[in-house]
């Protein structure tokens, strides 16, 4: 379905069965974004290559553990969706899905091939297993201590966890500012039955104002962690997204003049002023880890 206008999008609001043919993955949806407000049953294997909602109060079926959905471009799943049977909700390669905090997908399994992230707000998300793949990659987002609360969290029920491919955390602001964790501290970002099994290929660096966060990840039978290992002060990265830049340039403009506590005033004599903007100019480019 294309609509005359790219950023048009259509609502299905009644009923749509997306079938596949046995084990072939078969692209049923494409073009113009597409909100889900009604039921929609996925028999066998069928892809959706166009950006997919399914938004709140609407369900979808995974007609028996063999189905599987496939969201190929920028979906999202909202809190109230409602998903029935043992299938597998999969993001396709190159696709980014977005489960919103509060999901609960029951007997249905998650596959991440693309780019699975949870948002708005971080919180629980809980599946019945989960694999994340070699080329993939799966977006922590971290504000706080509390599990589910102030940092995402995934709660795998029952199937096994397989992981591999990269993870990326990122530091949000819930209200009153960044977080600001301590060497050591550690968050639990995966909770799993007791088969979690595989690693990460690499160990995630992740940005706040001013510094940057190295992790390391544990993986245990039931659990993945995250340990904060190392600080590193990148004070001229204002803006918090690890360089320093054009962006920085123009935080610190926005606050030229005299300046109690602020983040711009990088030499910390209560005034942004040219000695402020000759020290970020000589940190201009990546932040050094």
């Amino acid at each position: 379905i294309n609509l005359d206008d790219p950023s048009d999008t259509w609502m299905m609001a009644g009923t749509m069965n997306l079938g596949g043919v046995g084990t072939l993955m078969i692209t049923r949806l494409e073009g113009s974004p597409v909100e889900l407000l009604g039921s929609t049953t996925v028999t066998n294997r069928a892809a959706v290559t166009a950006d997919c909602h399914l938004r709140s109060g609407s369900d979808l079926t995974l007609d028996g553990p063999a189905s599987i959905l496939r969201l190929a471009g920028a979906s999202s799943v909202s809190a109230t969706a409602q998903i029935l049977g043992a299938g597998l909700l999969q993001t396709g390669f190159g696709g980014t899905l977005t489960l919103e905090p509060g999901l609960d997908m029951d007997d249905a399994g998650l596959e991440n091939l693309g780019t699975l992230e949870f948002g708005p707000s971080v919180g629980l998300v809980v599946t019945d297993r989960f694999t994340t793949a070699e080329d993939a990659t799966w977006r922590v987002r971290l504000g706080g201590p509390t599990a589910g609360l102030d940092h995402d969290l995934l709660a795998v029920t029952d199937g096994p966890v397989e992981l591999d491919g990269a993870l990326e955390v990122e530091m949000v602001d819930l209200g009153p500012g960044f977080y600001e964790p301590q060497i050591g501290e550690t968050f639990t970002i995966l909770s799993g039955p007791g088969n979690v099994s595989g690693a990460f290929d690499t160990q995630p660096i992740s940005f706040a104002p001013g510094r940057a966060y190295l992790w390391s990840v544990t993986v245990t039978a039931a659990a993945v962690y995250l340990e904060l290992e190392e600080i590193v002060p990148c004070p001229a990265d204002l803006s918090g997204d690890g360089q320093v830049d054009g962006a920085d340039l123009g935080i610190l403009l926005a606050a030229w003049g005299p300046c109690d506590e602020c983040l711009a005033d990088l030499n910390l004599d209560r005034e942004v002023d040219g000695a402020d903007l000759g020290v970020l100019l000589a940190s201009w480019g990546p932040c050094p880890l």
